[in-house]
């Protein structure tokens, strides 16, 4: 009896890096929504007003959760819904540069800064790695459909 290894390929490699980003983009956004002030020191943000607390509640809280949503649901359903991976990790991607000139023109060299855009290029760079086809996946649908 043959049994057959499963190797690590860069499509694996790029699809586990997605689900870890929207995993952790939903576990983010719910905590966000549940606690916000546990959330804030992390991102280094200080909540001063109840107002604070809803813009915490509705950004980090509303839209990570709904990023990590979409993104868990557009995954095991690429490559019809790539387009979905691809704007959430475009999304990332304007965030990562958006640190990126922060900590340029702020001088936040911080290893929480830091620590944090690395995070956020990660994501970016997952999603959007994990929208790309599989060409091997197009011939053999190809082939199926006898087009």
């Amino acid at each position: 009896m043959e049994t057959t290894r499963s190797r690590f390929t860069f499509g694996r490699a790029r699809t586990l890096i997605g689900y870890v980003a929207a995993t952790a983009m939903l576990a983010i956004g719910v905590l966000a929504l549940v606690n916000p002030l546990l959330v804030a020191p992390l991102l280094g943000l200080e909540v001063i007003a109840p107002r604070g607390l809803s813009q915490m509640r509705g950004y980090f809280g509303g839209i990570l959760t709904m990023m990590g949503a979409a993104s868990l649901w557009a995954l095991p359903n690429r490559p019809r819904f790539g387009s979905w991976l691809r704007l959430v990790g475009l999304i990332w991607s304007a965030d990562a540069v958006g640190r990126l000139v922060g900590m340029i023109l702020d001088g936040a060299w911080t290893p929480g800064s830091i620590l944090l855009f690395a995070i956020v290029a990660i994501f970016a760079a997952g999603l959007l790695l994990a929208s790309i086809e599989d060409p091997k996946r197009r011939r053999a649908a190809s082939d199926a459909t006898g087009s």
